[in-house]
């Protein structure tokens, strides 16, 4: 049979270069699209998971204004809790919010720098804040301490000032724990309990559930890489009827010489795989090499693929490719010659 389908695949070329040639770069093409489009879907709807915090953070409040020197330790702690990526200290203030991170927040500064490496207190401001008029380098006051204006910042809401100035400060109003990535059941309730242990005095709210089926269904994207699919399968469906219909005198000859109907089943759908995986594999490999470096070096994609993803796409794209063509081999293989022969389609 591996004779019959070789020899069968030499004559389908030759006979037939242009239309094979068209068959293959539209699956090459198709899933080279796909690649791009569910990218750039999963690339927003992580780039909306990584920016919203109410998804990434345990918030802790107290019933009153807390101590930092009481807190220190417990922050210092929390932040080396596995999972955690930041812990946020908010000073309570009437003209701000005021942030002070344990670790460096990487802040996009729109004028100015980020913090010196000194112990002085320095402040970044945001400019749609109360303090937003004050200029670089002039000192402003909050909560009875100076802070140097080293840095500001656009259409933010809040300001920062560097951890080190804390000090002895007794207006901190909230702790938020940032992660680096939205947590599972499990770690939530892990992370929980570790923070109660820290904390004890403190009510804390757990992050916000991610609901991925909605995430995904409220993108657009999701819905363009769908009808990307039907069309595909549709136009190659439409491809691979061609070149069936045009080979129903060598099947037929086929037949005559004692080919079963299971025999040239298994030779279509074997000749359909061989010419579907070389478009496939040269598709991930250019869309691995060059296209998706590309993409990034743009700042369009920001989400990389995995190699194991990229396998699953290429699988399921696949198997749909043989769930469509199934039924039209089948229908193709139960005709005797002379149904074949009567078939002018």
């Amino acid at each position: 049979m591996l004779q019959i389908m070789k020899s069968n695949i030499y004559a389908l070329i030759k006979n037939h270069f242009l239309v094979v040639a068209i068959f293959t770069i539209s699956i090459f093409a198709s899933i080279l699209t796909l690649f791009y489009s569910l990218g750039s879907c999963i690339s927003t709807v992580r780039e909306q998971e990584t920016f919203d915090i109410s998804k990434l953070s345990f918030t802790l409040t107290f019933d009153d204004t807390a101590e930092f020197s009481k807190l220190e330790d417990s922050v210092a702690k929390a932040d080396k809790i596995s999972g955690v990526d930041n812990v946020r200290i908010t000073l309570e203030s009437n003209d701000a919010d005021i942030y002070a991170y344990y670790e460096n927040s990487g802040t996009n500064i729109s004028f100015g720098s980020y913090f010196n490496d000194d112990d002085s207190n320095q402040i970044i401001i945001g400019n749609l804040t109360y303090l937003g008029g004050e200029e670089i380098g002039s000192t402003v006051t909050v909560q009875s301490v100076d802070y140097l204006v080293v840095g500001k910042m656009n259409y933010v809401d809040h300001c920062e000032v560097n951890f080190s100035s804390l000090g002895n400060s007794k207006n901190i109003s909230e702790v938020t724990v940032i992660l680096k990535h939205p947590p599972s059941t499990a770690k939530k309730n892990s992370i929980y309990t570790e923070l109660s242990e820290l904390f004890p005095n403190a009510q804390i709210t757990v992050p916000e559930s991610t609901d991925y089926f909605s995430d995904y269904a409220s993108d657009s994207s999701i819905y363009v890489t769908i009808a990307l699919v039907i069309m595909a399968l549709v136009n190659i469906s439409y491809l691979y009827n061609y070149l069936l219909r045009r080979r129903k005198n060598t099947y037929a000859i086929y037949q005559i010489c004692g080919c079963t109907k299971l025999k040239g089943a298994c030779i279509f759908l074997l000749e359909l795989l061989i010419l579907s995986i070389i478009p496939f594999i040269a598709a991930l490999l250019i869309y691995r090499l060059f296209l998706e470096n590309y993409i990034i070096n743009d700042y369009i994609y920001i989400y990389r693929l995995t190699n194991l993803g990229l396998l699953v796409i290429s699988l399921v794209f696949l198997l749909l490719l043989f769930i469509t063509f199934i039924p039209t081999i089948i229908s193709y293989c139960i005709q005797t010659p002379k149904q074949l022969q009567a078939n002018k389609g």
